[in-house]
């Protein structure tokens, strides 16, 4: 697979001016996490690729005119953000 063929998921402004310290542990970067998952469930991992950034990498082609949903599990983000859904 390309990296055309990742899903990128950035918690905060391009600019990083707008970055809360999260409420996990820092300093992750390359470790696997089961923080955040995907409907309807694709094979694959999710690994921070920074403190702020992480990726979704598929075993597995993505399939054509499928929605998927991104959900986070409590503890990814501190207190103090407040998110409508929990997801995107």
């Amino acid at each position: 697979m390309s990296n055309r063929d990742w899903l990128y998921v950035n918690f905060c402004e391009k600019n990083k001016t707008d970055c809360y310290r999260p409420s996990r542990p820092l300093k992750l970067a390359g470790t696997r996490t089961d923080a955040l998952k995907i409907e309807p469930p694709i094979k694959g991992e999710w690994r921070f690729e920074s403190d702020y950034n992480v990726v979704f990498t598929p075993s597995q082609p993505w399939k054509a005119g499928e929605t998927y949903r991104v959900t986070y599990q409590p503890g990814l983000f501190p207190s103090q953000v407040k998110l409508t859904d929990g997801g995107y």
